[in-house]
């Protein structure tokens, strides 16, 4: 496996595109002395709006055109305009919690063959306390977006239930788009005061840039936690997931073996540290060739005064996606750093990158990946509803030879783009919890 060197980089997300760190991230305790979407509080009901418009600069505006140029010396750059709007409605009550979002984002090129590229989504997500004991989760989701190998790199703050992110246009990697729809189910029982059992089962299906193909992915998890301390868990499950492209005879089966521990815990320190890890272990084979890789990952939290937080993380991983006909076994980092420099003004920043192999030959067939992106961010608060926005976001990816890719599909990317756009958080509806 290549060596990954990671320079220094700052970069963000705007407002309606998915951030490293959420203006929230604090602990609830926390004083919040922020401005922007504040006031709703413990809210039963509520109903929300969010949008952007604005303009920049992409220095690969070829890049989403038919026949996208790569080669950086004949990149074209220039102008952009964009449009995000997202619509999310939160239902809060003792034994049921429902998320329902949609929205889209869209691009405009002027002058370029293709001027308009847009992506939307939609997504519903419901938990029901099905008595003292046990909790029942369900969440569906459906997105159409341009080819983007973003889909690799780590999600280390999952979205709430049934809210989604806008699909990042800036680091798409062509002119087509696609539909995929995923579904998990998952269900937990308080066997006692110290162990919990726990199942889910997920499915995943997509087209894809190969010809003729649709990417199908399911699969289960089964496992108990034991509480050994406050802080540390015993855990001891089975996962097993299959994946195929449709077009294809052969699949792929992956067996996680969950026999592992889990632990979260303020470092005795610092108060403001908290450290989590998890570990298990992974066996992957298509019918012939079996790999056997130790999986975990690891997350470092601190707190920076009352509105500032500062991550790292590190998830060792085996994934299926839909642009390539083969497991992912990678290892991805994170970091990010952001807060209020003031009341009205926030500052987001973070990194990511995983590397890895795709395929059985760890590192022996030309199969090497690496992956990058960097956002920064600047936002004004003009008032409870609107804001400036000033974001900057780098993406970088890079294929060998030994790796299959779609018809179209670039092997190397490189891209920059600068965006300024001001935003608006609007609360239509909301009731208070009684």
């Amino acid at each position: 496996m290549k060596v990954l060197t990671l320079g220094l980089a700052c970069a963000m997300a705007a407002l309606s595109n998915a951030p490293v760190l959420a203006q929230g991230a604090v602990r609830p305790e926390r004083p919040y002395r922020g401005m922007f979407a504040s006031g709703l509080g413990a809210a039963e009901q509520s109903l929300i709006f969010n949008g952007s418009v604005g303009g920049g600069y992409d220095d690969n505006l070829l890049l989403e055109q038919p026949g996208g140029i790569t080669d950086p010396r004949l990149a074209k750059s220039g102008g952009l305009g964009l449009l995000n709007a997202s619509l999310g409605y939160s239902l809060n009550k003792d034994r049921v919690l429902l998320g329902v979002s949609a929205g889209s984002s869209s691009r405009y090129f002027p002058g370029q063959e293709l001027e308009f590229l847009g992506s939307h989504y939609a997504g519903a997500g419901l938990t029901v306390q099905m008595g003292s004991r046990t909790t029942l989760t369900a969440q569906q989701s459906v997105t159409y977006q341009p080819y983007t190998f973003a889909t690799m790199l780590p999600i280390f703050d999952a979205p709430e239930l049934g809210q989604l992110p806008n699909p990042a246009l800036d680091f798409a990697t062509g002119a087509e788009s696609y539909f995929t729809l995923t579904s998990n189910l998952t269900f937990s029982r308080r066997l006692s005061p110290r162990t919990v059992f726990s199942a889910g089962y997920d499915h995943q299906q997509s087209e894809t840039a190969f010809i003729n193909g649709r990417f199908s992915r399911h699969g289960g998890t089964a496992g108990v936690r034991h509480t050994l301390t406050q802080a540390l868990g015993l855990r001891l499950g089975y996962g097993y997931q299959t994946s195929q492209y449709l077009n294809s005879t052969t699949k792929i089966d992956n067996h996680n073996i969950d026999v592992g521990v889990d632990y979260r815990k303020a470092l005795s320190f610092s108060r403001r540290s908290t450290l989590s890890f998890s570990t298990g272990t992974a066996a992957v084979s298509d019918g012939s060739n079996t790999s056997y890789r130790a999986i975990g990952s690891a997350t470092l939290d601190h707190e920076l005064g009352r509105t500032w937080l500062a991550t790292a993380s590190f998830d060792r991983s085996v994934q299926f996606v839909d642009l390539v006909a083969a497991p992912v076994l990678q290892d991805s980092l994170g970091a990010g750093v952001g807060g209020l420099l003031h009341r009205r003004v926030q500052v987001r920043s973070g990194v990511r990158a995983s590397i890895g192999t795709i395929g059985f030959g760890q590192g022996t067939n030309n199969n090497d990946f690496d992956t990058y992106l960097a956002s920064a961010g600047l936002a004004f608060f003009v008032s409870r509803h609107v804001s400036m926005n000033l974001d900057y976001g780098f993406y970088r990816y890079r294929f060998d030879q030994g790796i299959p890719l779609p018809f179209g599909i670039p092997r190397n990317v490189d891209r920059q783009t600068v965006r300024a756009s001001v935003g608006v958080w609007a609360p239509l509806f909301q009731k208070a919890r009684r």
